[in-house]
């Protein structure tokens, strides 16, 4: 079922937040009182030498309603470094000055780069969307993910700190403390030699344990998708690293008795699989999740059944190389398949005995893509651990990068698993609600946009049409209307529509609970709508000052708007507590939203990094910016 592809590397040097500069050497941004004040620098700033002074946010063609007549900001640049703390000490103290602070450096938004030194050759990272989800979430210490497999290396310097300890057992006294049938099961049980090492034998479970979770922002090795996430290691391999169906049973059984989340198997064999599939089905049956991989056979695992990738309860996920399609050269597919993810050439812990240091090896099949998604499915059950293991199935396939043929299929399933989509449908938004005038041309497809029904999982979406007597209804897809997560596509070449100008809809959302909303829409000729950065032409999104002290001053977050838009802006903790809510409608132009450091109860937020989410509504579409804001005082 495996294949390997050994290729040993050495450490690597990358760049850490703390090797980093915070602020540019020989630059400050100061506003002065007056204009008058500001024009009498040229050469020398307060008797220290200068090579220029630029005026800040600059904008062209502004009404003069919008206009401030208030001195801009500038930047100083000096001829020469300076000792910047002293330096802003000492002009705080001119009165012509109104602020001074650094010109600090800010790196690129929403991604938390973690300090593993081999972390630029983890190219799945990446793809995945990791670096802007870890942001948000980080996996937890009791979030453990089950790995069946050959056994881990429980010495591997990036395992180490993660293995899950049976705190119940005390070890090495030959006694069952926790009457569980297994004595001194401190790290777990080898269900192949019916003792209680679990070391590894193989190679394959160490480097599949990494790649779910390997101790992340260590300064050591590579990053686990799970970050903080943790390893239950259950060896289930006997003889020449083989498993059998009894061992895997008893080894699922093991890992839901003692508590683990998430079970990942990156293993297979062809054949029906009954008491397999029925240990697998009493697992989910209690929540668990389950993840396997899809093998390696280039095969369909529906005419050729592998288990456990053919089982009905299990996320099944097939293989793609570093470009992000589909590997056939190996990866199985079928009906079966749940989802995709990186396979080909994958980088992650390999024992110790086994590989000089780093200890590191790239391996190549489903049995690395498999792990991902597992932890992935742990990020989100320690974030949000009220989500069922079917809620939790929805939310991932319903959130993926689509990648051709487009729509689900044998190969990828429901697409590349992409977790920071898969966010957007659980961020805590109001009840459902729908509020536009605009529409596109007919023919082609329209995107309904909902608010959040928390969370957005197995929502039935009704949908009829003034002049239009068929009612149109969808789970997750028809041939009319397809549901992903909060948004709802509309094929509207496959409507009736009575007129072209203007045309009624009416939506009905219900979720789980059974609770119902319904609103009515009418949509006419579509604009083209831009939503920029605040000169228009750049894309991002900018607030000003920041950092900034909520004690003296407020930050503006400015926008542009090519069309009237309704625009909704939360700013959240890095632990997803929204401090700041806004939602309106702004017109064609220049927008500012400002934020006075408090948070929904009127009170001051305390210093820290905080994740601005700006949404602009039209036409049917809504479009997502996002920057960080940093509050110092």
């Amino acid at each position: 079922m495996r294949q390997y592809l050994f290729i040993f590397i050495f450490l690597l040097s990358v760049s850490t937040w703390a090797d980093r500069e915070h602020y540019v050497k020989n630059q400050l941004i100061v506003r002065m009182k007056s204009e008058y004040a500001l024009n009498t620098f040229s050469n020398t700033f307060l008797g220290h030498p200068i090579h220029s002074m630029k005026p800040l946010w600059s904008r062209k063609n502004i009404s003069s309603s919008q206009r401030s007549y208030r001195p801009k900001p500038c930047v100083v640049t000096f001829t020469t470094d300076q000792n910047i703390p002293k330096l802003i000490e000492e002009l705080r103290k001119n009165p012509e000055i109104e602020s001074v602070e650094p010109n600090y450096i800010l790196y690129p938004s929403g991604k938390l780069i973690p300090n593993d030194p081999a972390i630029s050759d983890q190219y799945h990272l990446n793809l995945l969307n990791l670096p802007d989800t870890w942001e948000l979430l980080q996996g937890s210490t009791t979030t453990n993910i089950a790995i069946i497999d050959t056994g881990i290396d429980l010495t591997h310097p990036d395992l180490v700190n993660k293995i899950w300890h049976n705190t119940k057992e005390v070890a090495n006294n030959r006694i069952d403390d926790d009457h569980n049938g297994f004595i001194d099961d401190i790290n777990g049980w080898n269900f192949g030699g019916e003792n209680n090492n679990v070391s590894d034998t193989d190679g394959h479970g160490t480097h599949v344990s990494g790649i779910a979770a390997a101790d992340t922002n260590n300064s050591i090795g590579v990053a686990g998708v799970g970050f903080k996430t943790h390893i239950m290691a259950i060896k289930a391999s006997g003889f020449l690293n083989t498993f059998t169906n009894s061992a895997l049973i008893d080894a699922i059984g093991y890992a839901v008795d003692n508590g683990a989340k998430i079970i990942n198997m990156s293993l297979g064999g062809e054949g029906i699989n009954t008491e397999l599939e029925n240990a697998v089905n009493d697992a989910y049956s209690q929540g668990i999740t389950i993840v396997v991989a899809a093998g390696n056979e280039s095969e369909n695992i529906d005419t050729t059944p592998v288990a456990p990738a053919y089982f009905k309860n299990v996320i099944a996920v097939s293989a793609c190389t570093a470009s992000g399609n589909f590997d056939s050269r190996y990866s199985n597919f079928g009906p079966n398949i749940s989802l995709m993810a990186p396979g080909t050439s994958v980088l992650s812990t390999y024992p110790t005995n086994f590989s000089p240091s780093p200890h590191l090896a790239y391996l190549t099949g489903t049995s690395m893509a498999s792990p991902m998604v597992a932890g992935i499915a742990g990020l989100f059950l320690s974030q949000f651990p009220h989500l069922t293991n079917n809620q939790l199935y929805t939310l991932l396939t319903t959130h993926t990068t689509d990648i051709s043929p487009s729509g689900r299929d044998d190969q990828t399933g429901f697409g590349l698993v992409n977790p920071f989509l898969a966010l957007q449908g659980l961020i805590p938004i109001s009840n459902f609600s729908k509020v536009t005038n605009d529409f596109i041309q007919t023919g082609t497809l329209l995107t309904v946009i909902f608010d959040s029904i928390n969370p957005i999982v197995e929502n039935s979406i009704t949908l009829t049409i003034e002049g239009d007597p068929t009612t149109y209804t969808t789970l997750h897809s028809s041939q009319a209307l397809s549901l992903s997560g909060n948004t709802l596509t509309i094929d509207l070449s496959r409507l009736t529509l009575p007129q072209q100008n203007s045309v009624t809809l009416t939506l009905s959302v219900t979720d789980t609970d059974n609770k119902t909303s319904t609103k009515i829409v009418t949509y006419q000729i579509e604009n083209q709508f831009r939503f920029t950065g605040p000169d228009g032409s750049s894309e991002k999104i900018i607030n000003a000052p920041n950092p900034f002290n909520p004690q003296k001053e407020s930050t503006k977050i400015g926008f542009q708007l090519s069309q009237t838009a309704r625009v909704k802006a939360t700013i959240y903790t890095l632990a997803l507590r929204p401090v700041f809510n806004l939602d309106t409608t702004y017109t064609t132009g220049y927008q500012e939203i400002i934020w006075d450091g408090r948070d929904l109860t009127g009170a001051l937020v305390p210093n820290g990094v905080y994740v601005c989410i700006l949404s602009a509504n039209t036409n049917g579409k809504t479009f997502l910016k996002k920057t960080k804001i940093a509050v110092v005082r």
